[in-house]
């Protein structure tokens, strides 16, 4: 990692009245320390600083953007401005594109003054006008109602870097509803997403191999499928993620025997995974069929629950 020391950074933050992180005192401590380090995670646009903290491997705090203070390009307010008003402006509008900042959906987004926190797309016409979102790199929750081919939707997520949430819906959602096709360059885009806790798959068409093409995701803590291909062979994907706690399961067919190594990725989860959950609606048409050589692993995995609450040393 090149690292760069930047002691102005905290300076550009507290004399020009920039957003300040909820850790600002420690990044004024680190700075005078001359200890912070600056990496360029998506291009000059986006500069974060590194600060390592014992409950959190991911220590990025944003000091500065530079629509915020006046810096970067001259047009990169305009581009913003631009950007936004091509997907949020009726009538022919190419993308029905939703922008919320931190403080909810209350807030009318201003993409020269605010940060785009949620980006939520429910119609796209057109997966070309997708390729606006690179003038938000600061999002870190995008939520995709997918209308044409999903691989062109998925396209934009290295604009996205700093992803920590992420959900993929099909319009449809039920048993009978065909499933939608993603190919694998879609799912390594998906685990290329370094920063991702939270990955909602809904009715896509993943199968165990596609699966694999997320593995070891550091970050990842909740995981959702539905309607999914995949078997119970994907808990060796599941157990890669160091930090998982939450899977919520639907519509998926669990019911053949477990091999050796999936019977070891079960027991691996034991005391990791917090909730196990399993069609929470009894009229649900998504049942997940469950094999009788799961149940005793599952059982052990519920069990201990209480053991992934557990402050870790």
């Amino acid at each position: 990692m090149r690292r760069v020391v930047l002691p102005y950074a905290v300076a550009f933050v507290f004399v020009l009245g920039c957003n300040v992180p909820r850790n600002a005192e420690d990044v004024r401590k680190a700075a005078e320390n001359d200890q912070p380090s600056v990496e360029p995670l998506y291009d000059r646009h986006v500069r974060l600083v590194r600060i390592p903290g014992p409950d959190d491997p991911l220590a990025y705090e944003e000091i500065i953007w530079p629509w915020e203070m006046g810096l970067g390009d001259p047009g990169w307010g305009h581009a913003r401005w631009r950007a936004h008003s091509s997907m949020t402006r009726p009538p022919s509008r190419p993308a029905e594109v939703s922008f919320y900042t931190k403080y909810g959906s209350g807030h009318q987004f201003n993409p020269w003054r605010d940060k785009a926190r949620l980006i939520e797309v429910v119609q796209i016409r057109d997966a070309a006008a997708l390729d606006s979102l690179k003038y938000f790199p600061e999002v870190r929750e995008l939520r995709i109602w997918t209308t044409v081919p999903l691989d062109d939707a998925l396209s934009v997520l290295h604009y996205c870097p700093h992803l920590t949430k992420l959900e993929v819906w099909s319009d449809s959602i039920h048993g009978a509803a065909p499933r939608i096709p993603i190919s694998a360059e879609s799912m390594q885009g998906i685990g290329s997403l370094r920063a991702l806790r939270f990955l909602r798959l809904v009715q896509l068409d993943i199968d165990d191999d596609d699966l694999k093409h997320i593995e070891g995701m550091e970050n990842l803590l909740y995981l959702e499928l539905t309607n999914a291909h995949v078997t119970s062979a994907a808990f060796q994907t599941v157990a890669t993620w160091p930090r998982i706690r939450w899977l919520k399961l639907h519509g998926l067919d669990f019911n053949q025997p477990i091999d050796d190594p999936t019977a070891e990725a079960l027991e691996s989860l034991v005391g990791r995974v917090e909730l196990l959950w399993m069609n929470p609606r009894d009229t649900d048409d998504l049942p997940t069929h469950i094999h009788q050589s799961l149940e005793a692993p599952f059982q052990r995995i519920r069990a201990n629950a209480h053991l992934a609450r557990q402050p870790k040393p």
